[in-house]
């Protein structure tokens, strides 16, 4: 039988998060805006383009091969003198500087370890050769074809749904537990007929409520304004997210364990969020990471929410295949439980 207390207590967790105007705007409106920045900019609806400095020159042959560049779809143009195209190239406004020298031979200025400087470079070099004439010898074809889920809002997505799980539960869970110690409270709740684990599962029955609006709110956009689309089945989505907010909700709590201070919780939160936020593939794959690195962070329950909302919503994989994901999450909910309840400060 559940009890009253639980049931208040429950009540009560819905209500903080409900009253706060900052946290309705960071569980829901800020995943959506990072959401639509980021689609926007790297939407696929339109060809790469690349922007090049052009060093303003004398002779007629280089105003001709300018003037076709300049006309390339593929290419945005700016004119100048060495000095302000140097400028423009140091601050990132192009990618590469051309110019021809006395022989007529092109010459460009880019950075190879910029992997769009490189692309830059290929395009200009093509395009240069076909002014002066070049013909392929062996044509090839292109069969263009539409893959779903290869766009990159597709692979966002998901990274954002448990970025927002994450970063919820630590700073909503732990910091509500910091705040009601700081403020005597646990204290208070300890005096009343309230058994204590009422109040730890409370803050994890009322996370789920909180999930169900991440949730709901965040996959209803990314539908909405971008068409995307979970392969997978439904319910082994939702029993992802549900995992991954129990072993973040319990982190949370770890962290907000034995601390008083809400200053020290933030530094906690910052020392675990911004790491995982970088290194857990949210916004790029962890492909382009060192081997060492990449089988590091394989074990953090970010990363493994990440994979698993994103192979079941992109993949199509059911439950029976992430067993590796599944288990780092309910290790880290397991674990997290039981340091927390050995270290738990109630006043």
């Amino acid at each position: 039988m559940i009890n009253k207390s639980l049931v208040e207590m429950v009540k009560g967790r819905w209500r903080e998060f409900k009253r706060e105007p900052s946290a309705m705007f960071f569980v829901v409106f800020m995943p959506i805006l990072w959401m639509l920045i980021l689609g926007l900019a790297f939407s696929d609806s339109k060809q790469e383009r690349y922007s090049i400095g052009l060093k303003n020159g004398s002779h007629a042959e280089e105003s001709q091969v300018f003037d076709y560049l300049a006309k390339q779809s593929q290419l945005k143009v700016f004119e100048g003198d060495e000095a302000e195209l140097a400028t423009k190239l140091k601050r990132g406004e192009v990618l590469l500087m051309l110019e021809l020298d006395a022989k007529g031979q092109a010459v460009m200025h880019f950075d190879p370890s910029n992997p769009e400087a490189a692309r830059a470079h290929d395009a200009s070099h093509h395009l240069i050769q076909e002014y002066y004439g070049r013909t392929d010898p062996r044509p090839t074809i292109a069969n263009h074809v539409k893959a779903v889920g290869s766009r990159y809002i597709d692979f966002l997505i998901p990274g954002l749904l448990a970025l927002s799980l994450f970063t919820s539960s630590l700073f909503g869970t732990g910091m509500t537990i910091v705040a009601n110690r700081r403020e005597n409270l646990l204290k208070r709740y300890m005096a009343t007929p309230m058994n204590p684990y009422e109040y730890i599962v409370s803050h994890i029955i009322g996370r789920y409520f909180i999930f169900a609006v991440e949730f709901c709110c965040i996959l209803g956009a990314g539908m909405l304004m971008f068409g995307f689309q979970v392969q997978g089945n439904w319910l082994s989505l939702i029993t992802v997210g549900l995992l991954g907010t129990a072993s973040f909700t319990s982190l949370g709590i770890l962290c907000g364990s034995r601390t008083a201070n809400t200053s020290t919780y933030n530094g906690i939160n910052n020392l675990l969020t911004l790491p995982m936020m970088m290194l857990s593939g949210v916004w790029f794959s962890r492909a382009h990471f060192p081997d060492w690195l990449a089988s590091i962070v394989e074990f953090l329950p970010l990363t493994a929410c990440v994979d698993a909302i994103r192979r079941v919503a992109l993949e199509g994989v059911g439950l029976a295949s992430l067993g590796f994901e599944l288990g780092i999450l309910a290790f880290y909910t397991v674990a997290c439980t039981v340091f927390a309840k050995m270290s738990f400060k109630w006043y």
